[in-house]
């Protein structure tokens, strides 16, 4: 999947219904002041600021005017992965697999020094997890020092993910790591561990994991992986929950998923992902 789109962000005024016909949207992008047509993220904080990481950098919205942030030491400014920690920090990762962070309206490098590219990070309370060279690095966002290296083969390292109460890494095994940093280590179905890229979501206590290019679904719930109804014909770009239901963004449109059965909309938009904010509009990628 190439990681450059161009923003194609639909905001609805009204509770989110989609119907036979796409309904009424506007776009976002360079001609209102978005620094770049690239973005690959978007995140909304807790005072309500959309955040955007974009090709030029990563760059928060207010309603009315963008300000972007990045710094010569940058190995790059083109990312994805926006969190937020209980701090105020707004983080992100480029391309590179470096780690940057928001504090006092100042863009700010983290030390890393093993990167292996991009993988999601995660923030679980005040603990941040990242990926490095065959091991995960767990620090105190207290005071942004190391607690723990938890050695790992990165060698079949596939994708990483953050539910609400774990960090997940898919390797040719499933490893599941907690706030309290208990590892558990899950054998996974054959089709998964044969997929060459995956993509992962969680809601509540399960987890969904789908092969991007052959469409291999499965659910992880109560300690068994279950096969669901296989997705074929796309390239499976991103899964997102959002109003209980889970949707497939792809390169034939979005996916609305509900138990075995897939309803497709905008079919005529290559979708990387959706979004909603707390005003209940939504936004769409493309």
């Amino acid at each position: 999947m190439k990681l450059r789109y161009l923003l194609f962000c639909i905001l609805f005024l009204n509770c989110f219904v989609l119907r036979a016909q796409d309904p009424y949207s506007y776009a976002i992008d360079k001609s209102v002041g978005l620094p770049s047509n690239e973005v690959y993220d978007v995140f909304q904080d807790k005072n309500g600021f959309m955040w955007f990481a974009t090709g030029e950098g990563l760059s928060k919205y207010d309603g009315t005017k963008f300000s972007t942030y990045f710094s010569k030491k940058q190995t790059s400014k083109s990312g994805s992965n926006i969190l937020q920690d209980k701090f105020g920090r707004i983080w992100y990762i480029n391309f590179d697999g470096y780690l940057y962070y928001i504090e006092n309206n100042d863009l700010k490098s983290f030390k890393q020094e093993n990167s292996i590219g991009y993988y999601e990070f995660g923030i679980i309370e005040d603990k941040l997890f990242t990926i490095q060279k065959n091991q995960i690095e767990v620090y105190d966002l207290n005071n942004l020092k190391l607690i723990r290296k938890i050695k790992f083969n990165n060698i079949s390292l596939k994708a990483t993910h953050l539910s609400r109460k774990y960090f997940y890494i898919f390797t040719d095994k499933l490893l599941k790591i907690d706030y309290d940093l208990n590892i558990a280590s899950l054998e996974l179905p054959p089709e998964l561990t044969n997929a060459k890229s995956v993509v992962i979501e969680s809601n509540a206590e399960d987890l969904y994991i789908v092969s991007k290019t052959d469409g291999q679904f499965f659910q992880y719930s109560n300690k068994l992986f279950t096969k669901k109804t296989v997705l074929k014909g796309s390239i499976i770009q991103n899964l997102s929950f959002v109003n209980n239901k889970l949707w497939l963004a792809t390169t034939r449109g979005l996916f609305e998923y509900d138990d075995s059965k897939f309803t497709n909309y905008f079919k005529n938009y290559n979708i990387s992902s959706i979004f909603k904010d707390a005003e209940n509009k939504f936004g769409f990628l493309t």
